[in-house]
């Protein structure tokens, strides 16, 4: 499995069928396309499954293939609930991606209002937002169905007031007299699936209400569908214009529903459009030559360059490095090590294309991210250094994760360390407070690397410092320290360490800008990746999150951590689990929703609670 998924991120494999626990562990940015077979059991599951394709925020596309029989496993999953509530939770979030599968409006919509955000427009980008609009007047079969979920108490499923309609006469119909209804048999024109549609066409628009009892789905009239009822004229029914589901079009007539024919494009709809015929070779030559470089060097061929990338090369053909270089998404390794490969290829076949070369006007239709201003960048300082001062500085990222951003083989951690002095040390901006912290670079560290530097007599040589220091002492907070003292901010940032290696006055300590918990004896490794909140020890994983109190009590925030403070209190709000575990507010989010998926904590007014 894991041979298979290096070649699946390698671009090696085309298609990959995994199960749903194995599929959410693919992160790769440039999937085009999610197929989901069956219906989900909650929408929260479905929203993150849906989204493995798309990331690097290309045209991409998401399937659900399901069949009504889907909506029956409800019953196996409430099988792994351990109480009434976990059962009836179960139940209600199935409830809601049946509602979603069966939807003939906007599906971006429901999922926007489902997790408490409203939108007033469609997406116009959907299944049922681009299908024909296919609406019609249905006040006659809906009066028929609301009436008869109405005489049958409100306390069955659909089945049963369907099965009345078309005329049945089963034994639960007949011993509660439902065949002595004037309703009986009057809805004998459709079949079964047909009302079935319907009645999730009326659920979806509010004429009716699902919920459950005792693990049971009843289905029973709304405010909204008693109003119309009650304004109804019984020979003609009032007008109510509903649009019909892609199930109930079918049904009506087969073959009347269009369906998309043929294979993915791996540009996507709204990209194919723009290109011309003699650009999608170009483009597929591009992405050949990709393929064969990330071989080549055994890497992902989007760690060479994003799809986007090769959109640029294609709408603008650069002839030379010093184009290619103004081009979105080039940086100095790629044009250093791949441009003159990737040029020659394109002044070839756009030669043979009669394609113009330098097409400056493309670049008017390509969304090209600047480049940054270079106002605190020097000359000198290459693009490598710069991007990881700005992931560092601008967007938060720790050292870690800057080392494995957008990367198939990470750098060192040190090498990002090196990077942002050498940016600083160039005039780049910087919070040397939240740097030392991150680093592990303590006012005591501080006044150790003082007194040996001025025991050895000179900072030129880093090995004659280090020898003099403690093992916890690592180059590169020596090199930190050098690099704010040559920067002439040692007073400010280090001005509460004494220069004889004393402790420093209490009240000097409140004036200083580096300190906020004293983990001078951890381990260096335990200090990084602390910009989010979180302390990463060794090669645990990033889902645990931890801290250091005043008494030195580590407190891993993980799902059983997180469960047993949820159980204690009568309520807990995400910023409550934050706060307690001083983690960062994504990590915990992601804890919670696993939590939430597996329904062992729901959420209510803002706060958590155990099921």
């Amino acid at each position: 499995m894991v041979c298979l998924y290096r070649s699946f991120v390698r671009d090696e494999t085309l298609v990959m069928v995994a199960t749903i626990a194995f599929g959410m562990g693919i992160d790769k940015p440039d999937v085009r396309c999610v197929i989901h077979y069956g219906c989900p059991k909650s929408l929260e599951s479905y929203y993150q499954e849906s989204g493995r394709c798309g990331r690097d925020g290309l045209p991409s596309v998401c399937w659900l293939y399901y069949q009504r029989s889907d909506f029956t496993k409800a019953d196996f999953y409430c099988a792994e609930a351990k109480s009434t509530t976990q059962k009836k939770a179960i139940m209600e979030s199935f409830m809601a991606a049946q509602k979603y599968c069966l939807l003939a409006t906007c599906h971006r919509n429901f999922l926007l209002q489902y997790f408490g955000e409203e939108r007033t427009t469609d997406c116009c980008n959907c299944d049922n937002c681009t299908r024909t609009k296919n609406e019609r007047d249905l006040s006659k079969e809906s009066f028929l169905l609301l009436s008869c979920i109405r005489s049958c108490g409100g306390r069955w499923g659909l089945n049963l007031p369907i099965d009345v309609l078309r005329g049945s006469r089963g034994k639960k119909i007949v011993d509660n007299n439902f065949d002595k209804l004037p309703l009986h048999g009057r809805g004998k024109d459709y079949p079964p699936n047909w009302w079935k549609a319907l009645g999730s066409v009326l659920l979806a628009n509010d004429y009716l209400k699902e919920t459950v009892r005792d693990t049971f789905r009843c289905v029973s009239v709304s405010p909204n569908g008693n109003r119309f009822l009650s304004s109804a004229d019984k020979v003609d029914g009032a007008p109510l214009f509903l649009q019909l589901s892609a199930e109930m079009i079918d049904l009506e007539g087969p073959g009347s529903l269009p369906h998309n024919e043929g294979g993915l494009n791996p540009l996507g709809p709204s990209e194919s459009e723009r290109f011309s015929e003699d650009e999608l070779k170009l483009y597929q030559v591009l992405v050949n030559v990709r393929m064969q470089l990330a071989q080549d060097i055994g890497t992902a061929p989007y760690a060479i360059c994003g799809d986007q990338t090769l959109r640029n090369f294609v709408k603008m053909r650069p002839s030379t490095t010093a184009r290619m270089a103004n081009i979105d998404g080039v940086n100095q390794h790629f044009i250093s090590r791949y441009s003159s490969v990737f040029i020659q290829n394109i002044t070839q076949l756009a030669k043979e294309l009669n394609l113009q070369v330098d097409d400056s006007s493309a670049g008017e239709s390509i969304a090209v991210v600047p480049k940054p201003a270079q106002n605190n960048l020097p000359r000198s300082l290459g693009d490598s250094k710069f991007c990881s001062w700005e992931l560092w500085h601008k967007m938060k990222l720790s050292f870690q994760k800057i080392a494995h951003f957008r990367r198939a083989v990470p750098i060192k951690e040190q090498t990002v360390i090196s990077y942002i002095l050498d940016a600083a040390r160039d005039g780049c901006e910087m919070n040397w407070s939240r740097f030392c912290e991150e680093l592990g670079l303590t006012l005591e560290i501080a006044s150790q690397i003082r007194l040996a530097i001025t025991k050895v007599g000179s900072p030129e040589k880093l090995k004659p410092i280090k020898e003099e220091l403690p093992e916890n002492v690592t180059y590169e907070m020596i090199k930190t320290f050098l690099t704010i003292e040559g920067v002439g901010l040692s007073e400010q940032v280090f001005r509460s360490v004494p220069t004889d290696g004393s402790e420093a006055d209490e009240n000097d300590n409140q004036g200083c800008s580096v300190l906020t918990v004293d983990v001078c004896d951890a381990s260096p490794s335990t200090k990084r990746g602390q910009t989010d909140g979180t302390l990463i020890y060794g090669d645990e994983p990033a889902s645990k999150l931890q801290k250091i109190d005043e008494q030195d009590v580590k407190s891993t925030a993980t799902e059983d951590a997180i469960l047993e403070m949820v159980a204690g209190r009568d309520g807990v709000s995400l910023e409550d689990v934050v706060k307690h575990f001083n983690g960062s507010k994504r990590e915990c989010v992601e804890i919670l929703d696993s939590l939430e998926c597996n329904f062992l904590v729901y959420k209510r007014n803002g706060s958590y609670m155990v099921l």
